[in-house]
């Protein structure tokens, strides 16, 4: 595997990670509005727990990022495309 592929197949796993942060942060935003117009504080509490799984894929996704960077040393363009 040339170190080509290596970064396509990091970049690969990084963008999915992302598409699915912002998949959870679009639920989280439609059953928030729908927690607040029916007053479900279960539904809420759901949201907010659903939080951390966000912050769980951040942290995964940066350290995803600097692995990538410092194992693979991009060129400029492939660093725009992790950055």
């Amino acid at each position: 595997m040339t170190v080509r592929q290596h970064l396509d197949d990091r970049h690969q796993v990084i963008q999915t990670d992302i598409l699915r942060m912002a998949g959870i942060a679009n639920d989280m935003v439609r059953l928030a509005v729908e927690a607040v117009i029916s007053g479900d504080v279960e539904l809420a509490r759901r949201v907010i727990a659903m939080d951390d799984e966000v912050d769980n894929l951040e942290k995964e996704t940066l350290n995803a990022t600097v692995r990538a960077v410092g194992l693979e040393a991009p060129v400029a363009s492939d660093l725009r495309m992790l950055v």
